[in-house]
């Protein structure tokens, strides 16, 4: 992979063609959500489900998808002439093979995890007037639940409205975890997109930035196993993404969609100091406005639920397994495998995971501010270049920020990995933009792979890898090339 020129300013286009192109993608899959609904209700011999009719919705969804993926194939390839170019084409490519392969991971075996399991039980408890945060399991802040609450009661109201029969409570959070199912898609969908985005404003070729986001979704087990538990980590993912992109043309939506996400897991709010740093300062105050209002208004009318969260706040739970990558999970369980957890107090390992959390945040602040010199404060938004370098050197910053949100979670799952498509990007664009030695390119490859590859497993130390991937991917691509490194040839 060679870097691309810097791209040029985008062209200015009418106010109101994004939100009616927005309009029209809500439309579209609205479209797409509802039809396998409409025929799951038709009593017809032209449709039959093998495993019983609670499943038919999620394989008639598939049908649906894979129908429109169809014919949005066929209009890439009748624009595939002669001489049109692959930059042109890849990225469709790219979005229809990663479409594909997500499909069938949430159409295929529809089973509730036991994560969703505790936002249903989270949002029955707010729905019978009881606290979520008594026996559910459930850990986040209260407007997941409450969101799953509120689609209950208005489907709830559309079934009385419209007078349908056999949709009692059951049939009710079904329709919401198909929703939610159907949501998932369109949400990986959209991060492929802006991750795919970013890959070019980064510097890459659209047909090789098509290729990474394509290698790095697929080969993805954090994403896999986001899907497979029903986790909430997209909706994150894709604020941090919109966050990154537009930081100046867009601060209102990146400051709800940052608000948005900081309402699902407190840590989002660490992406302002980056927004603040590269002069997005109306991005940041409304990140940080819209998060304040959000639990103003949670303490206005669900005091005594934001009340549950913050007291279940000092119970929250610390990392022990050895797939938890937390920093509280590798010191306890080096201490477990040393037989020091016999002899030291508990609040032991909490001191040393802070110390650790300490160096290992001292070290990345120097590699990133000091030694990378990514940290120069940008130029007001009318004189900032829109250069790859400046875009790449932006983006350094959040994924800083990124791995310190890894560092400070007490727990830190394999999925919650997939979070960091946005750190590997552009670690990956930064070492082929320094146009350094190929086996440098070679190990942060396999420096990436070492975080997304790998399947999940319990084995001291070796299940810490993504960890450790992660901070091989950061040092290849804050270290700076010496003068006897040989270069890549273009």
């Amino acid at each position: 992979m060679s870097p691309a020129p810097d791209l040029p300013a985008p062209s200015r286009r009418p106010v109101l063609a994004a939100p009616l192109l927005a309009l029209l993608w809500l439309a579209a899959a609205g479209l797409l959500v509802l039809t396998p609904i409409a025929l799951w209700r038709l009593d017809t011999r032209l449709l039959g489900s093998t495993y019983g009719k609670p499943f038919q919705p999620f394989e008639l969804f598939g049908f649906c998808v894979t129908a429109a993926l169809a014919c949005f194939g066929a209009r890439q390839l009748r624009r595939a002439a002669p001489g049109y170019e692959i930059d042109r084409w890849a990225g469709a490519a790219g979005l229809i093979l990663t479409t594909l392969y997500t499909l069938p991971l949430l159409v295929d075996h529809p089973l509730r995890s036991w994560d969703y399991e505790c936002y249903e039980q989270a949002a029955r408890a707010l729905l019978a007037g009881r606290d979520p945060y008594a026996g559910t399991g459930y850990l986040y802040p209260p407007l997941v639940a409450q969101a799953f609450a509120g689609a209950y009661r208005l489907v709830h109201a559309a079934v009385q409205a419209a007078h349908l029969s056999g949709l009692g409570d059951v049939e009710i959070f079904g329709c919401l975890f198909y929703a939610y199912q159907c949501l998932q898609l369109f949400l990986v969908v959209a991060a492929f997109a802006l991750c795919l985005v970013l890959a070019q404003r980064l510097g890459l070729r659209p047909a090789h930035a098509a290729v990474l986001c394509t290698l790095l979704f697929v080969f993805n087990n954090p994403l896999f196993r986001t899907l497979k538990h029903g986790q909430v980590n997209l909706y994150v993912l894709d604020a941090i993404l919109v966050a990154m992109l537009v930081p100046y043309r867009g601060p209102l939506a990146v400051g709800l969609a940052l608000a948005l996400a900081t309402h699902i897991k407190l840590y989002p709010i660490l992406f302002v100091l980056p927004l603040w740093w590269i002069g997005a300062r109306s991005a940041a105050t409304w990140a940080v406005g819209l998060t304040a209002a959000g639990f103003v208004l949670e303490r206005r009318f669900a005091g005594g639920v934001l009340l549950g969260f913050v007291r279940s706040l000092p119970g929250f739970p610390r990392g022990t397994l050895l797939r938890d990558n937390s920093l509280h999970s590798i010191v306890y369980n080096f201490a477990h495998a040393l037989a020091l957890d016999r002899i030291l107090p508990a609040r032991a390992v909490d001191v040393a995971a802070l110390l650790l959390g300490a160096g290992l945040s001292g070290w990345i602040f120097w590699r990133v501010f000091v030694q990378s010199a990514l940290a120069t404060p940008a130029p007001a938004p009318a004189q900032a270049s829109d250069g790859a370098a400046r875009a790449r050197d932006q983006a350094g910053l959040f994924g800083f920020t990124l791995l310190i949100m890894m560092l400070l979670s007490p727990l830190v799952w394999e999925h919650h990995y997939v979070l960091t498509l946005p750190l590997a990007i552009w670690a990956l664009t930064r070492i082929v933009a320094m146009g350094t030695s190929r086996p440098r390119l070679l190990r942060a490859v396999l420096a990436a792979a070492l975080v997304y590859t790998p399947p999940t497993f319990d084995v001291f130390p070796f299940s810490y890898h993504r960890l450790a991937g992660l901070l091989w991917l950061l040092w290849l691509a804050t270290r700076p090339p010496s003068p006897d490194e040989p270069r890549a040839v273009a």
